[in-house]
């Protein structure tokens, strides 16, 4: 793990190191907790679904986090932090920035796709600020913090989009500012703002 403040901002990614994080999938108590790290993402940009810094990630917990992403693109479950975030995972304290697009599935800036198991998946005081998300698939499921949210608890979390006319969370299929699909989720904000 590094130390506390260390930043990684303008680390560029090889296709090889991409394709191993889109492919990377994490069993219970594999994932360090994160703290004070930054990373600015280049473009992902493939065909594959579970795309983000974590391509799944089940029962873990992220704290701490900041991402900035150019463009992550692929066919279903596409997130700047987890494709897919299942289980108690919790995130806790994450900011992403940047824009998400997915050709035919589940698009969130956060997460692609959140289901608890059990116990609730958690996502709390997390943000996305200055972001655009987009899906192509008319089934879709596209959320400013979560596409597709099915037993989670989603609490004071912030959504800013980009400015102009293409630069919004949209899709073809149903959207939400928050989530795009909430299926057993408590979405609690206790102070809201508008910008």
């Amino acid at each position: 793990m590094m130390a506390a403040g260390t930043r990684l901002a303008g680390l560029k990614m090889c296709p090889t190191l991409a394709e191993n994080l889109i492919r990377l999938f994490l069993e219970p108590l594999m994932v360090p907790e994160i703290r004070y790290q930054d990373f600015d993402l280049q473009k992902l940009d493939h065909e594959y679904s579970y795309l983000g810094l974590f391509g799944y990630l089940k029962n873990a917990t992220v704290k701490n986090l900041y991402l900035e992403a150019e463009e992550v693109s692929g066919d279903d479950n596409i997130a700047i932090l987890a494709g897919c975030v299942e289980g108690k995972s919790a995130i806790h304290n994450v900011t992403v920035n940047g824009f998400v697009y997915a050709k035919s599935g589940d698009a969130g800036a956060i997460a692609g796709e959140m289901t608890g198991g059990t116990q609730y998946a958690v996502v709390e005081n997390c943000i996305a600020d200055d972001v655009s998300i987009n899906s192509q698939g008319t089934g879709s499921f596209v959320g400013g913090i979560v596409g597709n949210a099915q037993k989670a608890d989603i609490v004071d979390v912030q959504v800013i989009t980009q400015d102009g006319d293409s630069n919004r969370i949209q899709g073809k299929g149903y959207v939400g500012g928050v989530a795009g699909r909430q299926n057993k989720v408590n979405i609690i904000i206790r102070m809201f703002q508008v910008r």
